[in-house]
């Protein structure tokens, strides 16, 4: 077999249904192996960052591995921001890309770039193959690291020559690995410290999400009296209206919301990367932290960044750990701090919940208050980053586990590609079409038009991609911050923007589109968005002189 029906007969075994990618002429035998598959669909994207965001959508709403194909040099390195997220956000999303042929290796071939040393620092491991008997190998590998542990893009760089050339008969088997279990004295410690405790919260985060363990995590928080915070991106992890949530970490954060987990004696991370933005700024926890999770490297970082006093450390599944608390169950009588998870979710239902829009300009409170009333449980809400996200992240309710997607990385452009790569993963599982759920990716002008390009791919495949695009003509989180250190007016010609007619121009790629601009058009344009065949596109101008949802 060439090396080329290799790699496509390994990305079957996989269970990969869909590849994302720019094509390249670096490696069309690869190309022809996919397509020759009636198993296998290639997706042509209009930019490599739109290939390798739908691959990391696809990849978490499938619950498998998102593939981006692409050419070398200029092609990959289209893809790295793309791959810095996927790291970030422990996506697992194989990068293939095609590399010059061996013989003109380091003599500056049109396109070269030493692929594995650029990139290797962004990915969870990179291997270029100068030799094809070695290609099946560093393939299967690939596919298995990207899932292993704490999952994470990879990259496997193959020459033109490579793929064309034979690659032995034998195809390499890809071994699944049994999640880690908790230490049964390990846990049991955990669980003495929760149970003493008089001021103990939960921080749970992707790997909740990963192990399909939320009803899991709901029985706990129930069984122990606990108030569960969603980490950074993962508002989905428990449904927001259970009566143990207290609340989501962002940048949007109130005062007295967050103010039980900086006052906790013990927090226990659950599935928990303790990034900036999770941690408060590493602020957070100052006394005793439990955290759980696949990846020992994590919770290495975690005890040693943050001011914990203590930290007992559980390498497990966060599934495997939740039952086996709820096996062994409390011991001790917990009933006492019922009080505190009232209190906690008593101040979250205040804090999300939108006031009555009084007219004037078009906020984007009115919008998300509108998505709240419209959109079923089930909806999929995909976002891009930028000041607009801090609205839904204080407004909206996710009521569902998977339903959330958003870059961890704080990459813009994320929001429609990552969009398309959930539609098509729910096409693919029976999820959409006439009675399957909405898919809404939520931009801001800048953002958007960052990748604006893959209406095209939306339009070409008929999805039902309903994108709002959140316009106040500012780069505005950094306008924010510049307001914040000056009243200059001439700052605003730094983060000012020229913004098409966004409707428009969706309308110029074929989908439907219509422009927002009173309170009292948003919910009537939304039903008729969410009810157009294929993509929709609502052009939503709002008031710019609303920076941030702490202001209302």
């Amino acid at each position: 077999m060439r090396v080329a029906a290799i790699v496509a007969d390994l990305l079957e075994r996989a269970g990969v249904r869909h590849v994302f990618g720019v094509p390249g002429e670096s490696y069309l035998p690869l190309l022809d192996e996919v397509a020759a598959r009636p198993g296998l669909r290639f997706v042509t994207t209009r930019h490599e960052s739109g290939a390798g965001f739908m691959a990391d959508g696809y990849a978490k709403a499938s619950g498998g591995i998102g593939v981006a194909m692409v050419s070398r040099g200029p092609g990959l390195l289209n893809l790295a921001i793309a791959l810095h997220q996927a790291h970030q956000d422990a996506s697992p999303v194989v990068a293939i890309a095609g590399q010059v042929g061996t013989p003109k290796r380091g003599r500056h071939a049109f396109q070269e770039l030493a692929m594995a040393r650029s990139l290797g620092p962004v990915v969870k491991w990179a291997v270029e193959v100068t030799r094809p008997e070695r290609a099946a190998e560093a393939v299967a590998q690939a596919l298995v690291v990207a899932r292993l542990g704490r999952p994470g893009p990879v990259l496997v760089a193959l020459p033109e020559d490579v793929l064309e050339a034979d690659g032995g008969e034998t195809v390499p088997a890809l071994p699944a690995a049994d999640p880690p279990v908790p230490h049964p004295e390990r846990l049991e410690q955990a669980l003495d410290w929760i149970e003493r405790a008089e001021r103990p919260v939960v921080v749970a985060g992707r790997g909740v999400l990963m192990a399909g363990a939320s009803q899991a995590l709901a029985r706990f928080a129930e069984a122990f009296a606990l108030p569960v915070y969603s980490a950074w991106r993962r508002m989905d992890v428990l449904p927001n209206d259970h009566p143990c949530y207290a609340g989501t970490l962002a940048f949007a954060n109130d005062p007295e919301v967050v103010r039980p987990l900086e006052q906790a004696d013990v927090v226990v991370g659950i599935g928990t990367q303790w990034n900036e933005v999770t941690s408060l700024g590493y602020r957070v926890p100052r006394e005793r932290l439990v955290t759980v999770d696949v990846d020992p490297v994590s919770m290495a970082q975690a005890a040693t960044r943050l001011p914990a006093r203590e930290c007992l450390a559980l390498v497990a599944d966060a599934g495997l750990f939740l039952r086996a608390a709820l096996a062994r169950g409390p011991r001790r009588e917990v009933s006492g701090r019922h009080a505190l998870v009232q209190a906690c979710h008593a101040r979250y239902e205040r804090f999300s919940r939108p006031p009555e829009s009084t007219g004037g300009p078009l906020t984007p409170t009115a919008v998300v208050a509108a998505l709240r009333r419209l959109l079923p449980s089930e909806a999929a809400i995909v976002s891009d980053a930028g000041n607009f996200a801090t609205w839904y992240q204080r407004y909206y309710r996710f009521r569902q586990p998977g339903t959330h997607f958003a870059p961890v990385s704080g990459a813009m452009g994320y929001g429609l590609p990552a969009a398309i790569g959930v539609a098509l993963a729910d096409g693919a599982t029976g999820r959409w079409g006439p009675e399957g759920r909405p898919v809404v990716a939520l931009a801001g002008d800048g953002g958007f038009l960052m990748t604006a390009s893959e209406l095209a791919t939306a339009v070409r495949l008929a999805l039902p991609v309903r994108a709002l695009v959140f316009d106040n003509a500012l780069y505005g989180t950094v306008y924010a911050h510049h307001r914040r250190r000056t009243d200059e007016p001439a700052r605003l010609s730094v983060h000012g923007l020229l913004n098409p007619d966004f409707a428009a121009l969706a309308r110029a790629f074929g989908a439907y589109a219509e422009t927002v601009e009173r309170v009292d058009a948003v919910e009537p344009a939304l039903r008729r968005a969410l009810a157009a065949e294929g993509p929709a596109v609502l052009h939503v101008r709002v008031d710019p002189a609303r920076l941030h949802a702490l202001e209302g």
